[in-house]
């Protein structure tokens, strides 16, 4: 396969990618309207309720067996460690360029948890569809890549609701020693709202637009339930519940049942061929939830693409070259420690000789920040600005990273 064969294949997801995205922009543009930000809460909820849990329980179901479980052991591990050396960099950022105090677990988590859902899901997928493809028929790669991301996506889950989580929280409570400026106090106002007058206005008195302050009505009780017109909601939306961190874990566990329940069907044929297979007598269920699941990508992109356009920037407290190390971390520094990482396991036997394997680990290190993250700070009320920049950047950046990454990947897979 020629050089230029291989950019090819490694440019095409991108640019589905930015289709959609362009599409889910314009949608929820003011010319447009049809996806405004109470749409893109509803869809979102619908996405993480009902189309990825649909997608995650057929493909797991229909792939993973006892065997392939053994055999598919360093994936959550990999995630792991993808998570361990971002925290590392994170650490590091935060002490050589000292920005203020509270936003050190931002920083930190920015750095460490990368996008292990709808990005890997959507880079697998059309590469598998192309003519040529390195893994083989499209069924089978589709259905294990998917199955691969969806195996080692329980471990970026749990770092996602119990680390990120408690490391918000703290980065809450330390907010709250930060006292608004008295230029912005204002008499019958609580301190969350003075400190999001601060955030949103900023010491030259930055008036932030409307958009920055229509956040979403409630958080619910869905996965991402409520998304911001943009990245930043309203102070209002976060009452003393969104300091709960029960809400996160409530969430956490509603989203670790697919891969709970999908790993048990699979492991034991006879649960497994009730649901899948020309002969299975409940066929009629799991071809459904096939059928649900395909929405799960395509939304999912609409999504991103909208809310990346309606993101909203107030007065920030990084500094760009914090902004700009934690997008090279993302997608330069991690992408090459996970090379070393899926080297060096290969080579001592820890991994199978599946080069889809291989690639998928490689795309657990190469992914922009996770919007889970922007999830976090919305949750507890703080940082909304800063991670809105943050996930801004990354995602922008990250057309060219991951078209180039994915070329060198498929190059040394080949």
């Amino acid at each position: 396969m020629g050089v230029w064969s291989v950019l090819f294949m490694s440019a095409m997801p991108v640019f589905r990618l930015l289709v959609h995205c362009g599409i889910g922009a314009y949608l929820s543009s003011p010319q447009s309207n049809v996806m405004p930000a109470e749409a893109r809460k509803h869809i979102n909820k619908l996405v993480f309720v009902c189309f990825m849990p649909s997608l995650i329980f057929s493909n797991l179901a229909q792939t993973v067996t006892v065997e392939k479980m053994l055999d598919w052991w360093f994936m959550p591990i990999n995630v792991l460690l993808c998570y361990m050396i971002g925290a590392g960099i994170g650490v590091c950022i935060f002490d050589h360029f000292k920005p203020p105090p509270h936003l050190r677990k931002l920083i930190i988590a920015c750095c460490a948890t990368g996008n292990s859902s709808n990005l890997p899901l959507v880079l697998v997928s059309a590469i598998c569809v192309e003519a040529g493809s390195p893994f083989g028929r499209y069924d089978v790669c589709t259905a294990n890549g998917i199955a691969y991301i969806s195996y080692g996506l329980w471990m970026a889950t749990v770092l996602t609701w119990t680390v990120n989580l408690q490391g918000m929280d703290s980065f809450q409570q330390g907010y709250q020693g930060f006292q608004a400026p008295q230029m912005f106090q204002v008499p019958g106002q609580g301190y969350q709202q003075q400190a999001f007058s601060a955030m949103t206005q900023g010491p030259r008195g930055f008036q932030a637009g409307p958009r920055y302050s229509q956040g979403f009505e409630d958080y619910n009780d869905g996965f991402i339930g409520s998304q911001p017109q943009g990245f930043l909601p309203s102070a209002q939306a976060f009452p003393t519940r969104g300091r709960n961190p029960s809400i996160g874990l409530g969430d956490f566990q509603q989203f670790q049942s697919p891969q709970a329940i999908a790993i048990p069907i699979g492991a034991v044929p006879f649960f497994r061929h009730l649901l899948y297979g020309h002969q299975a007598p409940f066929r009629f269920l799991g071809d459904a939830l096939v059928i649900l699941g395909e929405a799960m990508i395509p939304c999912m992109n609409l999504l991103l693409g909208g809310n990346l356009s309606q993101a909203g920037f107030g007065a920030s407290e990084l500094a760009l070259e914090v902004v700009i190390s934690i997008m090279l971390t993302r997608l330069l520094l991690l992408p090459i420690a996970g090379l070393i990482v899926v080297k060096l396991a290969f080579s001592m036997g820890l991994v199978p000789a599946d080069p889809l394997f291989h690639f998928v680990l490689l795309l657990q290190f190469t992914m922009p920040t996770a919007i889970n993250v922007g999830t976090m700070t919305q949750l507890f009320g703080v940082g909304q600005t800063e991670c809105s920049i943050i996930l801004f950047w990354c995602y922008t950046s990250s057309v060219v990273f991951l078209t180039l990454w994915t070329m060198i990947f498929l190059v040394l897979l080949i």
